[in-house]
């Protein structure tokens, strides 16, 4: 933080879903953008001109991750509701807008064959310093797929990993990475007593 006490910052807010996305600048601390639901709001407030909204379900499963070429540039990613066979990749540029940031792509990404994705969307930057890993979480079986985001596409075809002991715990929770990337763990609302430990190799 750079104010002690923390400075709050006012968001609109509504009835179009949660905000699980909210992305400031690492010099000055500034609010740059954030979700609500399915939209992209940019610090003015104001859905950016090319942010819709595909449907109006949770959008908690937004995960935001930053371009190691451009600084300027942000891969966007939502499932667009529980249990969707798709997820929308989509790259934010601020320097559009009057440097207040705007879509500029958009595609859909067929994961078919599966049974969806959770909530449990989850990044971390490569070894390699140039790319990150995105992770999604099957619903139904467990298996995380890594997709390799460059900073300016997604590689459609994932790195899949089958955990030992397939889990049906639900499609709402969170998934995060360890600070040294050597652990990930999932948390999953539907049976919050059960652990199922599992080791994966990225």
């Amino acid at each position: 933080f750079n104010t002690a006490p923390p400075s709050g910052r006012y968001i609109r807010s509504g009835g179009l879903g949660p905000t699980s996305i909210s992305i400031s600048d690492k010099n000055s601390g500034s609010l740059i953008f954030y979700n609500i639901g399915n939209n992209i709001f940019s610090r003015a407030n104001w859905p950016m001109p090319s942010s819709t909204a595909p449907t109006f379900d949770l959008g908690g499963r937004c995960l935001s991750l930053p371009s190691l070429k451009d600084e300027n540039i942000y891969g966007i990613f939502n499932a667009d509701h529980p249990g969707s066979r798709g997820l929308k990749f989509q790259l934010l540029d601020m320097r559009l807008n009057q440097g207040l940031g705007d879509l500029v792509s958009s595609s859909v990404i067929s994961l078919g064959g599966i049974s969806g994705i959770t909530f449990c969307l989850s990044g971390y930057r490569q070894v390699n310093n140039r790319s990150h890993w995105l992770v999604t979480h099957e619903s139904l079986g467990g298996r995380l797929r890594a997709y390799d985001f460059d900073g300016n596409s997604l590689d459609t075809v994932p790195v899949v990993y089958v955990p030992g002991r397939p889990d049906t715990l639900g499609v709402m929770g969170q998934a995060k990475f360890s600070p040294n990337g050597s652990k990930f763990a999932i948390a999953l609302n539907r049976r919050p007593s059960v652990n199922q430990p599992q080791k994966y190799s990225v």
